[in-house]
């Protein structure tokens, strides 16, 4: 059981790819399949973190993958959408860039002996972001008279926002670690 973190973390970067089964099986199937798969796969980034803490065993290798696990699904969900071009490529830009900066200072400030976890603004970002995509991915116009392809598009800009805020709060501790160095 106290495995079972690590197991679901590796889901999400291992399951990302069957994702594109989009791209060879173009029919509404496939497209709810590929839904229920990143709606299945977010959800364990949910459970990853609360078993870690359930069972006592949080670790630096899961601070750095879990994170990895989601950048890794998103991303490669955002370029599934953006190559069917249904997605705007500036929000794309912006996630990605973001994640880049953020993996950047992780890396340097882990080299320095500091660990910087997820934040919870990196979190609700990633969270907007896991209901975003499959609003745009399920092949239904409408859920409770909002177009669900409509509020993908708001969610994946507010979560683009969020990751700019995101980007500031990481680069204020990382100023912070160093001038205590």
């Amino acid at each position: 059981m106290k495995k079972l973190p690590f197991y679901l973390t590796l889901s999400r970067i291992v399951g990302a790819p069957f994702l594109g089964l989009v791209f060879f099986l173009n029919e509404p199937l496939a497209w709810w399949f590929s839904a229920a798969l990143f709606i299945a796969l977010s959800i364990t980034d949910y459970f990853d973190g609360m078993l870690a803490r359930k069972y006592n065993v949080v670790s630096n290798f899961g601070k750095f993958f879990d994170p990895t696990g989601d950048k890794i699904l998103v991303l490669f969900a955002l370029i599934i959408l953006l190559h069917l071009k249904n997605l705007d490529p500036y929000v794309v830009i912006i996630l990605l860039c973001r994640d880049i900066f953020i993996g950047t200072i992780r890396s340097y400030a882990a080299s320095t002996g500091l660990v910087i976890a997820a934040r919870p603004i990196g979190k609700w970002k990633t969270g907007f972001q896991m209901v975003a995509i499959p609003l745009m991915l399920a092949p239904v116009d409408q859920i409770f008279f909002i177009p669900t392809f409509l509020a993908g598009h708001i969610l994946l800009w507010l979560a683009a926002a969020l990751s700019i805020w995101s980007l500031i709060d990481y680069s204020l501790i990382l100023i912070r670690s160093l001038k205590t160095v």
